[in-house]
């Protein structure tokens, strides 16, 4: 398994998204009472809508995802939703980091470089990298901020979701990335089959499904 960079100069038309939880619901048949059963299970899907491509760049795309050999490899993503993200001056001018010690795989308490007052707004994307455990490349998981954060001088407790998977030491928290060109996500093909169109005038069409990589 290898990890490579999706092409920079390949346009995104469109995404579709989509937050699946790992929950199951029986319902009694003659009381119709609910049990919930709620599992660690959390992740990422995304369908990835691609204009239309003339032929060199089609080339370039049909290559790289001939190269991710079906579901076998992954590819690192600036999440196309980055030119969304906004954050007050305070936040975007330094670097965050997740006091550990002070945080649980659902709850961050992120600090900062330096003094201050700063916010991250309820919707918010943090980047976390983690190593990978089978080859030692850093992989990338996204991460919604679900709450407002409590604004103090030193730092925010904000809620995420998903959670972090493990135990909180296993992550890289000291480059936790929130700055829009940044916001790294590593994605795996859904299906070992990937399908493109192509008509008379040689204009392609293309859509890909992904899903956030869990290790």
């Amino acid at each position: 398994m290898a990890v490579y960079d999706f092409p920079a100069n390949i346009d995104i038309a469109s995404i579709s998204v989509t937050a699946k939880n790992a929950v199951g619901v029986s319902s009694s048949q003659f009381t119709y009472k609910q049990q919930v059963y709620q599992f660690e299970g959390q992740n990422w899907e995304m369908v990835i809508n691609f204009p239309p491509m003339t032929l060199n760049t089609a080339e370039e795309l049909i290559a790289f995802l001939t190269r991710m050999n079906g579901r076998s490899n992954l590819f690192n993503l600036i999440h196309p939703e980055e030119v969304r993200q906004t954050l007050d001056t305070n936040t975007n001018n330094q670097t965050l980091r997740i006091d550990a010690n002070n945080s649980t795989v659902s709850q961050l308490r992120l600090t900062k470089t330096y003094y201050g007052y700063f916010s991250v707004p309820a919707g918010s994307w943090i980047s976390i990298p983690q190593i990978n455990q089978v080859d030692g490349q850093t992989v990338y998981r996204l991460h919604k901020v679900t709450n407002e954060g409590t604004e103090t001088s030193l730092y925010q407790e904000v809620d995420i979701w998903p959670s972090l998977r493990g135990d909180i030491a296993d992550w890289n928290l000291d480059t936790v990335s929130m700055q829009p060109n940044q916001l790294i996500g590593t994605w795996r093909l859904k299906s070992n089959a990937f399908t493109y169109e192509v008509n008379n005038a040689s204009i392609y069409g293309m859509s890909v499904a992904c899903e956030g990589y869990i290790q």
